[in-house]
């Protein structure tokens, strides 16, 4: 960057299926960091394709939401993740946030086979982490922890709900990590505060879940 002006975060969501929890967490670490600078904090994303040729610099989010309800082999998942997840370290990203897949808030329950896949999907997520060093969201925790049905009753949406509590985890793994030169360490800390934590969700999701644009 030029003129002065402080590096912010780039967040690269690398499909769809992320789009709305990837929102909800650029709008919730941009308000989170903001407050606690005194000042506008925006981030940037930007969605990235298979083919594209330059990756931006930031934080890369790889999705498993869209192999959560798939037919694809555990294995054959395993060898594509590893695919995706070298690409981005080729390209010199430090960091490489893997989001774990997540049940619906306010879905029906699911089939034994579902809740087998989504396990096993879980441990893969885990042997990644351990494997090529990928930082794991575990949106999935926060939505048990919190309560699925009583989130998907306040929230009047299932779907927004979901993609907020996984931007409230996404958000999370962010701050805890190495921000670099984006943020000092003072600020990065008053950021994770008020960001709030697992008892802070109910008041949080209220005020975030309000009818209108605003994530």
């Amino acid at each position: 960057m030029s003129g002065g002006e402080p590096p912010r975060v780039v967040i690269a969501v690398e499909d769809d299926a992320q789009r709305d929890a990837a929102l909800a967490a650029a709008a919730q670490l941009s308000a989170s960091v903001g407050d606690a600078i005194g000042g506008e904090w925006p981030i940037r994303l930007r969605l990235i394709g298979p083919d594209d040729a330059e990756i931006p610099q930031g934080i890369v989010l790889v999705a498993t939401i869209a192999d959560r309800d798939g037919h694809t082999s555990i294995d054959d998942l395993a060898q594509r993740w590893s695919v995706r997840v070298e690409r981005y370290r080729a390209a010199g990203h430090h960091r490489v946030l893997l989001c774990g897949p997540v049940r619906q808030a306010g879905q029906a329950s699911a089939a034994p086979e579902d809740l087998e896949r989504l396990r096993r999907l879980k441990h893969l997520v885990i042997a990644f982490s351990r494997q090529l060093g990928t930082e794991v969201v575990d949106g999935d925790r926060l939505l048990a922890l919190c309560g699925l049905r009583r989130i998907a009753a306040d929230a009047r949406g299932g779907a927004t709900a979901t993609a907020q509590l996984v931007g409230h985890a996404i958000v999370d793994a962010i701050l805890d990590g190495d921000l670099g030169d984006c943020i000092e360490a003072g600020v990065q800390a008053r950021a994770r505060d008020i960001h709030g934590g697992v008892r802070d969700i109910p008041r949080l999701m209220a005020r975030r879940l309000v009818p209108g644009p605003q994530l």
